[in-house]
């Protein structure tokens, strides 16, 4: 929230998630992917975690029966040290604009668990094919 407007996170294009990536200082940038665990089995952004899309890490999430660094260290098997995490990155199956998800939207509760968390949080656009390419 900012001057008591609520911003959400911002935007990010493929290319330039790769160029986050090719930076040294990538370890400090988290990719949380929210899609179901057989699509993330099948493909994923390399050093991608999967926290999964199931109902019930949404209602965890929204009862703060779970933190979200509880939940990605959990997903990432604790090889993931999200003290040193500056920003996020999150994708899914195809959102490309968070506005016009229902507010408990998986996507959305989890944004906002992070927006909350971390200083940086940026929503993956387009569809995995696209970034695929």
């Amino acid at each position: 929230m900012v001057g008591g407007k609520v911003v959400g996170p911002r935007p990010m294009e493929a290319d330039a998630l790769a160029a986050v990536l090719r930076r040294r200082d990538s370890r400090s940038t988290l990719i949380v992917d929210s899609r179901p665990f057989v699509e993330f089995a099948s493909s994923h952004i390399v050093g991608a975690v999967n926290v999964g899309s199931s109902t019930l890490v949404k209602r965890r999430l929204q009862q703060d029966r779970v933190s979200v660094r509880e939940l990605v260290q959990h997903a990432a098997q604790a090889q993931v040290d999200t003290t040193e995490c500056r920003s996020v990155v999150v994708y899914d199956q195809s959102t490309r604009d968070v506005r016009r998800l229902a507010p408990d939207h998986f996507v959305c509760v989890l944004l906002a668990k992070l927006e909350r968390t971390f200083p940086g949080v940026a929503l993956l656009t387009g569809n995995a094919r696209e970034r695929a390419r």
